[in-house]
């Protein structure tokens, strides 16, 4: 059941995420496949959920998090 939006829970703020096709895509089809097609920003606050509530998510997440590093030409770590 969609949440009922107050000052607590209103969507507000746009957060800019940048990530490449096949990564858009395989998201796409995962929620496609889950009868979410339509659902995206909502699965990606569940996602931001889950990271801050459930530490069996947030380990999972934080032990193949590194593989998806951006990095700038100067070998810097990119913060987008």
């Amino acid at each position: 059941m969609p949440r009922k939006v107050n000052s607590m829970t209103e969507h507000s703020k746009k957060w800019n995420m940048y990530v490449n096709e096949l990564e858009k895509a395989n998201f796409l089809i995962a929620l496609t496949k889950s009868g979410k097609s339509k659902c995206q920003s909502a699965a990606v606050r569940a996602f931001m959920y889950l990271y801050a509530n459930d530490d069996v998510v947030r380990n999972k997440v934080n032990a193949i998090v590194d593989n998806f590093l951006v990095y700038k030409e100067n070998g810097q770590i990119s913060k987008l």
